[in-house]
């Protein structure tokens, strides 16, 4: 069996946090109503909040487009969620379960109309997965991407969620927002030629 670690995931518990009056933090709360005050002054701002039978192929194209004047349009491997037609259709199909429908949920800003950020996830119990949270580049400079995600984990909350799995990857913005490194993601193979498998440990452990 080989392993490597591929990352680390950040948890932050909201129910612990509020209980000692540390969520919303005041800071993170000052800096959004800065950052929705710029926001504003480009266009109406309108936040829409989506789950269960709200899940229509309209709120997917809005996704697709904030995709497609994102980052992970333009970066090889960026693991675009709704750009791909496939990988569209796919969640499309998903969303159409009325159990798997109503755990799944995004939060989307619109300004003057336009889809400019989301923040999409799965609410599973108390635990909220974030899967995916993606803003226009042309607004990068005023975090519309740390605005709907403050206010679509603010909605989950209202709806049970005491945890958020904040998944891997840029671990100093998810401490600043209180949370914790968790557990280690893992990545494992099993080879059953032992000669092969010392000849693939290095090669495994190098790529990530």
């Amino acid at each position: 069996m080989l392993q490597r670690q591929i990352g680390t995931l950040y948890l932050l518990d909201i129910g612990e946090a509020k209980e000692a009056g540390d969520w919303p933090r005041a800071s993170s709360v000052r800096n959004n109503k800065k950052h929705e005050k710029r926001l504003a002054k480009l266009g109406p701002l309108q936040f829409r909040f989506i789950t269960g039978n709200d899940w229509t192929s309209e709120v997917f194209e809005d996704l697709a487009k904030i995709e497609r004047h994102s980052w992970v349009a333009t970066r090889a491997g960026a693991d675009a969620k709704f750009l791909d037609p496939l990988r569209r259709k796919a969640w499309e199909r998903i969303a159409r379960d009325p159990v798997i429908g109503s755990m799944l949920s995004v939060g989307i800003l619109y300004i003057g109309g336009e889809p400019v950020s989301f923040s999409f996830g799965i609410n599973s119990g108390s635990i909220r997965y974030c899967v995916a949270t993606s803003y226009d580049q042309r607004f990068a400079k005023h975090s519309p991407g740390t605005v709907t995600g403050y206010r679509t984990y603010i909605e989950a909350v209202e709806r049970g969620v005491t945890v958020l799995d904040l998944g891997c990857g840029d671990g100093g913005e998810k401490s600043g927002m209180g949370a914790a490194a968790g557990p280690a993601v893992m990545d494992y193979l099993f080879v059953r030629n032992p000669v092969l498998a010392a000849f693939l440990r290095p090669v495994w452990r190098s790529r990530h």
